[in-house]
């Protein structure tokens, strides 16, 4: 028999394509989820990674080395994975003859819930009353300089730039879906509002990650720090092909069901 041990919400979106015949108990090392199967274990992180002149902490895996089962293999799963940033990663997981796997990030963030439960609706729906928007804040514990790049944004595009901060879901969602593209700075790592956005249909402008997975990066425009040019041309040029692989690419990878059964094939 299998236990999945859940130890925080952020993994509430895997849970329902979770198989229904294992059985289900909490907290073993905090803020993680435990697949503990018949002859290996499969531990899970939710982390949105660092900048990429950093490097990643440990301290969970470390938690999760401890309390695991040296008679099975041992698993990490690890949503946001960097070659550089997560070095340390590969390494401590090489000495116990474990496995470093990863697999498409999501948000833990309401809005998702929501945005996906309602996703063939809202697809329907969308309405470009603004070329570009910045959802968001300038929180302290942001390493990265947003205001940079907004500021850039803003010299860029003029009034086809928004920007808005504390709306409620539901506000959120509704002007989410009057953009063309989102503008996407980082905070302590990837924003998650860029998979919020992508499910949508509507890509997003991005600054460079170690941590970005290729199939949502062909999905973004990238940019470089503290300057945003001009993408105006591409509502008109490809925006429709563009927009359309957002919701291939989502649907293809970023479902719960396919993060669940792309480990699954793993183990």
């Amino acid at each position: 028999m299998t236990t999945c041990h859940v130890s925080s919400h952020r993994f509430n979106y895997l849970l329902p394509s979770i198989p229904r015949d294992w059985s289900r108990r909490q907290e073993i090392v905090a803020k993680t989820m435990l697949w503990d199967m018949p002859t290996c274990e499969v531990w899970w992180e939710c982390h949105d990674g660092v900048m990429d002149d950093q490097v990643e902490s440990t301290e969970r895996l470390d938690l999760c080395l401890a309390a695991r089962n040296r008679n099975k293999k041992f698993f990490y799963v690890k949503p946001n994975l960097s070659p550089t940033c997560s070095k340390h990663f590969y390494e401590k997981i090489d000495e116990v003859k474990g496995e470093l796997l990863t697999c498409f990030p999501w948000s833990y963030y309401d809005a998702y819930a929501h945005i996906i439960n309602n996703r063939h609706v809202f697809r329907e729906n969308l309405n470009g009353k603004h070329l570009v928007a910045f959802f968001g804040g300038y929180a302290s514990c942001y390493v990265y300089d947003r205001k940079a790049d907004v500021n850039s944004a803003k010299i860029t595009y003029g009034d086809k730039f928004v920007e808005m901060n504390g709306l409620r879901t539901n506000n959120y969602v509704q002007e989410l879906m009057t953009t063309y593209f989102t503008l996407q700075p980082h905070g302590v790592g990837l924003r998650h509002g860029t998979y919020e956005a992508l499910c949508l249909g509507i890509p997003s402008l991005v600054p460079p990650s170690s941590y970005w997975k290729k199939e949502i990066l062909d999905c973004c425009i990238q940019y470089s720090p503290g300057n945003v040019p001009n993408y105006v041309d591409l509502v008109c040029d490809d925006y429709k092909i563009r927009s359309e692989y957002c919701v291939y690419t989502w649907e293809k990878y970023m479902t719960s069901s396919a993060i669940i059964n792309s480990v699954l094939s793993h183990v």
